[in-house]
C-alpha cells in the first residue's frame, strides 16, 4: 500500500532518519533511507516491507 511521509509521521509520531536509518523514536531501529529519500521499514514486525514516499 502507498504511503507517504504524513503516514510516516502517524505511524511513527517520534521517528525520524539518521545516516540513512530510520528510527521509531523510541530508540528502535525499524528500517533505511532509500536510495531515492524514502523510508523502507524492515525491522517493525508487521509493518515490515512498508515504504513510506517523502513528498
Amino acid at each position: 500500500m502507498y504511503k507517504d511521509s504524513s503516514d510516516f509521521r502517524e505511524d511513527y509520531p517520534n521517528g525520524y532518519a539518521r545516516e540513512g536509518d530510520v528510527y521509531d523514536g523510541n530508540g528502535n531501529h525499524v528500517g533505511y533511507v532509500t536510495g531515492d529519500g524514502d523510508y523502507r521499514i524492515t525491522e517493525s514486525g508487521s509493518n515490515d516491507g512498508q515504504l513510506y514516499h517523502n513528498k
